[in-house]
C-alpha cells in the first residue's frame, strides 16, 4: 500500500500507462538488422505553431502542424536519439529529442516516418 503521496500518483501513472500503452519493437540507433526489443509506450499527438515569433503580436506567418510524442515507463527502456520505434505495419517513428525523465516516464519527441523508411524494418 503506497504510503505517501508521490507513490499514490506513481502507481496511478504506471496503471494509466499500463492500460494506454501500445507495445513497439524498438530498433536501436535505427538500425533494421538490430535484434528490436518491446517496449510499451504510449502516443501523444498534439498540434502546434510552427513559425511564430514568441513575444510577438505581429502575427508572422504561422502553419500548425502534428508532433507526435512518444511516452516510455524509464523502467522499461533506456531510449536514445536516433531510435526507431515501429508501432504497426506502416508506421513508424525516429526519436529526435529525449526528455529528462520525469520522476517515472520519460518523453521521446519524435518525428513520423514515411511508409517507404518503415517497409525496411521487419
Amino acid at each position: 500500500m503506497p504510503c505517501t503521496w508521490r507513490d499514490t500518483l506513481w502507481a496511478a501513472r504506471r496503471d494509466l500507462h499500463r492500460h494506454l500503452c501500445i507495445t513497439a519493437r524498438v530498433f536501436p540507433k535505427g538500425d533494421p538488422a538490430a535484434t528490436p526489443v518491446q517496449v510499451p509506450v504510449r502516443l501523444h499527438k498534439r498540434f502546434g505553431r510552427v513559425g511564430d515569433i514568441l513575444g510577438t503580436s505581429f502575427e508572422y506567418a504561422e502553419v500548425s502542424e502534428v508532433q507526435p510524442a512518444l511516452i516510455v515507463m524509464a523502467e522499461d527502456h533506456t531510449p536514445a536519439r536516433g531510435d526507431v520505434f515501429i508501432l504497426g505495419p506502416g508506421e513508424g517513428y525516429r526519436v529526435e529529442v529525449v526528455d529528462p525523465t520525469d520522476d517515472i516516464t520519460i518523453r521521446l519527441h519524435v518525428v513520423r516516418m514515411s511508409e517507404d523508411e518503415v517497409v525496411g524494418y521487419p
